[in-house]
């Protein structure tokens, strides 16, 4: 009898136990589900509306040869970008000066290569955690520099022309556009005499020999020669995009700000156009508020994570639309994307008010792109 009971109190226990448990996920639903619509409110979703586009078919046609002039540059550039990638994996094999000397004062080091430059971090242990690094040193070829480029390098520090902020980081320039950046991470280091000590373990004679007729570095000369000729083929890219901006902006003005309700009393910068995308500043009292960007979904960043739990996805109309907390909107059309972001705390601090400006924009003219 006294086993039965203690296994009818047991089982009672249980029942009690599962159902404090599922009042307990009901309720943890119930406020991730309200948290959900803090961030939408769905009352203002149901407000929004697509209105008609007032832009011709020419109009559309027109803005449809700007973003296919370019999709064409953007291909050719990641055909340059990856060409750059696939040659830059070898570079950490390549015998170079541009770390610091081992048999120097800093034993702990993680070294790390980029395709024309060298990251060195220092620890004060073999453990590297990073939040106890004390120099963060990047050694680069600055490839493009040009003669005004080198005017900046107004101060000297250690012999050398420099970029300067006192006790907390240098930027050197060498012979042949060789640029080491040392930044002090530490309170404990952030002393010029210390920066300057990091900057002698370094090599000098020998990174600026890199390019000499008979240089000891023949392998890396050459390698940092096919970069900077790759990267001259990008630059003449973003050159071109330079040359087809007045006509896209003048193209794209037509699809921006088709109802003003929303931005009445801000101020909009210029458009700009670089990359196959449209981006306006929006400020208040020379205050900076947000930022609106208008291009292909997947140049728009973000887009690609989809997966991300952060995320929250609907639809108003035939339009999808995704929110990230209280920091960016984004309206999917067929072609491009409208994307409104902002990392102030400010009135557009809010999914719902970072859409009403997306829904501001000629989003029917737009999604008439191809």
């Amino acid at each position: 009898m006294k086993i039965k009971k203690i296994l009818t109190l047991f089982v009672i226990i249980i029942i009690v136990f599962s159902a404090c448990n599922k009042k307990r996920d009901k309720e943890s639903i119930k406020s991730q589900t309200t948290k959900i619509q803090k961030r939408i409110d769905k009352k203002m979703l149901n407000s929004l509306k697509i209105k008609k586009s007032v832009v011709s078919q020419k109009q559309v046609e027109k803005l449809s040869d700007i973003f296919k002039y370019g999709d064409k540059l953007l291909q050719e550039k990641k055909e340059y970008q990856k060409k750059i990638y696939e040659f830059s994996k070898n570079f950490k094999n390549i015998k170079n000066p541009l770390t610091i000397k081992k048999e120097g004062k800093y034993k702990y080091t993680k070294v790390t290569y980029f395709s024309n430059s060298v990251w060195t971090a220092i620890y004060p242990t073999k453990k590297m955690i990073e939040r106890h690094k004390l120099f963060w040193i990047i050694v680069s070829y600055k490839d493009h520099l040009n003669e005004l480029g080198k005017k900046a390098y107004n101060k000297r520090f250690g012999g050398y022309p420099v970029k300067h902020l006192k006790n907390k980081w240098v930027w050197v320039i060498l012979k042949n556009n060789i640029e080491i950046k040392i930044t002090a991470n530490k309170k404990s280091v952030q002393n010029d005499k210390m920066i300057e000590e990091v900057l002698k373990e370094f090599d000098i004679k020998a990174i600026e020999s890199i390019f000499d007729e008979n240089t000891k570095y023949p392998e890396l000369k050459e390698y940092f020669l096919k970069i900077k000729e790759l990267n001259s083929k990008i630059m003449r890219i973003s050159k071109k995009f330079k040359e087809k901006e007045v006509e896209a902006i003048s193209t794209i003005k037509p699809f921006i700000i088709n109802d003003k309700g929303v931005l009445n009393g801000l101020d909009l910068s210029r458009i700009y156009f670089i990359n196959n995308t449209f981006s306006i500043s929006v400020k208040k009292n020379k205050k900076l508020l947000l930022s609106i960007h208008i291009g292909k979904a997947d140049a728009l960043g973000l887009l690609s994570y989809f997966n991300n739990k952060n995320l929250v996805h609907d639809k108003i109309g035939k339009f999808s639309i995704t929110v990230l907390k209280d920091n960016i909107a984004i309206v999917r059309l067929p072609y491009l994307a409208v994307k409104v972001a902002t990392y102030f705390k400010n009135e557009f601090k809010d999914s719902s008010k970072l859409l009403e400006i997306a829904f501001a924009m000629d989003l029917d003219g737009l999604s008439k792109v191809k």
